[in-house]
């Protein structure tokens, strides 16, 4: 019984491993798609100061075509002048000169302010581009390490699953069938050790009789209180 209470542990053991090699595949995809999702969201900062500096050169065109528009307004006021022989016109176009002069001062401005967040734009994404480039880099190389991770994951798997049906094909038929009832039953661990009279599958005290009978296995044992199966665990 002992020998055949070993190769139940090895067949748990095979299958531990096999939890954790189906877990990092199982989430081998998530993880690459958190990474993308953090390259597609730096992209989109990048896209929202390009839409910023695209407004900007709008606006600055704008500005500049308002300002054509005035010069050639004033050109034509003041070949006005010439022609007014009165007082009251001549001084009412030069007050339209001045105002629209003004207003062109203004504007020239407005252009500057422009002209100046236009180079700030550009800087940030010529800098978020090189952060980009960078960023996607990296993603890309822990892509490849996830994948890497994967590949080895799915062969380990391959390699455990055919340990584990030499392991099973050594096992009484009766053993095995109880030891996958009581896995199906507890959840994924159907044999733990013991050690100081305490179930190590769920931590709880066994009776004191039922240790002493560990020592002398003649046949399956099973924690009164998370039914699983038990050993001695040897020092």
């Amino acid at each position: 019984m002992k020998e055949q209470i070993q190769l139940l542990v090895k067949l748990q053991e095979i299958e531990n491993r096999s939890t954790r090699m189906k877990k990092i595949i199982h989430a081998a995809p998530e993880r690459k798609r958190l990474l993308d999702a953090n390259v597609e969201e730096f992209e989109q900062q990048i896209v929202a100061v390009e839409s910023l500096l695209n407004d900007l050169k709008i606006k600055y065109r704008a500005h500049e075509s308002d300002l054509q528009l005035n010069v050639s307004t004033i050109k034509k006021s003041e070949g006005k002048l010439r022609s007014i022989k009165d007082n009251t016109g001549y001084q009412a176009v030069l007050k339209e000169i001045d105002f629209i002069k003004t207003k062109n001062s203004e504007m020239e401005d407005l252009m500057l302010e422009d002209l100046e967040h236009m180079e700030k734009a550009e800087s940030v994404i010529q800098a978020k581009k090189e952060e980009f480039m960078a960023l996607s880099n990296q993603m890309d190389g822990e892509k490849a390490i996830i994948e890497e991770e994967k590949q080895a994951c799915e062969t380990t798997l391959v390699q455990l699953e055919k340990e584990w049906d030499r392991i099973r094909s050594s096992i009484e038929p009766g053993l095995l069938e109880k030891f996958i009832k009581v896995k199906n039953k507890t959840g994924a661990i159907a044999i733990a050790p013991t050690k100081n009279s305490v179930c190590l599958g769920c931590n709880l005290n066994m009776p004191p009789q039922m240790y002493n009978d560990l020592h002398r296995p003649n046949d399956l044992m099973f924690c009164p209180h998370c039914e699983r199966i038990i050993y001695l665990q040897e020092t």
